[in-house]
C-alpha cells in the first residue's frame, strides 16, 4: 500500500478516535507505529497547542503538553517511560522528565487495553510555546525514536 495512502487512513482513523472532527484547526504532531507481526501497534499524537507552563518553584519552570494515544493492536499496550524529544526552532533539544506520578495523566508507566485510547501530558524543563517546536520524536525504552509528522488541519 502506498505510504502516504495509508498515513492518509491512519489519521481518518485517528481523527475518527480521538473524536476530532475532520474540520481541526490546530495543528497536531502524530506517527503510527507498528511492528510487522502488530503485537506493537499504536497511534500517537502531541498537541502543540496545549502547552501550559507551572512554576515547581521560584525561578523553576515546566512546560507541559497534552499527547493521545489509541492502541490498536490485539494485545495490551505497556507504556514504559517513553519520552518525548522535541528540537526547538533555536536548535536545542528538550527531553521529556520522567514523573513521579504512578497514576492519572502525568503517569509514565501504564497499559491501554486493546482498542481503547490514553491522554497523557508530557512536562519539559525548560519554559516554551508550542510555536517553538521545530522537531518531535517519540523515544521508546531502546532510545529507539520515531518523528512525528505534522497535520496542520484545514489552514
Amino acid at each position: 500500500m502506498n505510504t502516504m495512502f495509508r498515513k492518509y487512513l491512519i489519521l481518518a482513523s485517528f481523527l475518527l478516535a480521538s473524536g476530532l472532527s475532520k474540520a481541526q484547526d490546530k495543528p497536531f504532531y502524530f506517527e503510527h507505529i507498528f511492528n510487522e507481526l502488530k503485537t506493537t501497534n499504536f497511534v500517537f499524537a502531541f498537541y502543540p497547542s496545549s502547552y501550559q507552563h507551572f512554576e515547581l518553584k521560584e525561578q523553576d519552570t515546566c512546560t507541559t503538553f497534552k499527547s493521545f494515544t489509541i492502541n490498536k493492536a490485539a494485545t495490551i499496550l505497556n507504556w514504559n517511560g517513553y519520552k518525548v524529544r522535541l528540537l526547538l526552532k533555536d536548535g536545542r533539544q528538550v527531553n521529556s522528565l520522567i514523573a513521579a506520578a504512578k497514576e492519572g495523566r502525568m503517569a509514565c508507566s501504564y497499559s491501554i487495553p486493546v482498542g481503547e485510547n490514553h491522554t497523557q501530558f508530557f512536562c519539559f524543563p525548560e519554559k516554551f510555546t508550542g510555536d517553538d517546536i521545530n522537531t518531535i520524536w517519540l523515544v521508546m525504552e531502546d532510545d529507539k525514536k520515531f518523528e512525528l509528522e505534522i497535520y496542520k488541519g484545514d489552514k
